[in-house]
């Protein structure tokens, strides 16, 4: 295999996600059983801004600040961006960019770490947007061009981010097409998850991969995915994993992304 199928398999297995609940911290959806449920809920008013002095590196995950894994700041050459990304159906767009570990907007910063642990890269994308606007803000206008106006200015704030993608999740559950760096992979599903508590808005997603081997007819190559997406004020964090070989991108407690570097940057952003 070549330097750059190396490159490309790398920038796939890091950069390919998902996982799907949205939910407001300390809000949860309880079962018949009592147990928690995945569910949109109505979001709080936005936290006060949570982007450090030092600029959102300074809320980005750094060497140390999770124990067991290597963080590190990736080469240029090995971060999925939007351009990287088509979809068959643009519904899927906002899956899509999570599913290949990039983000979804047009967030006034973005920050990329990778941390290897476990057998896994999980890909955590920091992004800052500069639109705070709130759902309730479009709704406590009263003169139709305030009304207007406010929903331009939700469209591009990181609650908005979430929302979409929740929308979009729901458009998508049964599967899609996305070409991520020239690869072409079929979502087969996407499914729903609890998340933690502890952010304004938490979202999580799962989701099973396929896309037949390089060169080899009728051999498929598996793999399934997990992504958590957190808001606190006007910065979203996307925190996902991807597992090749039927392998499941998992923490210490269970399927999903792994649990310490999803705590971690929530640290972070706290």
């Amino acid at each position: 295999m070549s330097r750059t199928d190396n490159r490309r398999r790398q920038r796939l297995g890091t950069g390919l996600v998902l996982c799907l609940a949205l939910s407001t911290a300390g809000c949860d959806t309880e079962g018949g059983s009592g147990a928690p449920e995945p569910g949109l809920k109505k979001a709080p008013e936005a936290s006060a801004g949570v982007v450090p002095a030092e600029g959102l590196a300074g809320a980005s995950l750094a060497p140390g600040d999770v124990d067991g894994y290597a963080v590190k700041a990736p080469a240029a050459g090995d971060v999925v961006g939007p351009e990287d990304v088509r979809v068959t159906d643009a519904a899927c767009a906002p899956v899509a960019y999570a599913l290949a570990g990039t983000v979804a907007g047009k967030p006034s910063a973005t920050e990329v770490r990778h941390v290897v642990g476990g057998g896994v890269t999980t890909t955590v994308v920091l992004a800052t947007h500069d639109e705070t606007a709130t759902r309730g803000d479009q709704a406590n206008q009263g003169d139709p061009a305030n009304r207007s106006a406010a929903s331009a200015a939700f469209a591009g704030s990181a609650e908005a981010v979430l929302e979409s993608l929740s929308e979009s999740a729901d458009d998508c559950a049964s599967g899609f097409t996305a070409t991520v760096s020239g690869a072409e992979w079929r979502v087969t599903d996407v499914t729903r998850r609890v998340v933690p508590e502890g952010a304004d808005q938490a979202l999580g997603l799962g989701a099973t991969l396929e896309r037949d081997e390089d060169g080899d007819e009728g051999d498929v190559e598996r793999a399934s995915a997990a992504v958590v997406v957190l808001r606190r004020g006007s910065t979203v964090a996307h925190v996902s994993s991807v597992g090749e070989g039927g392998r499941k991108a998992s923490g210490r407690n269970g399927d999903g992304v792994p649990v310490e570097v999803v705590n971690a940057q929530l640290a972070r952003l706290t």
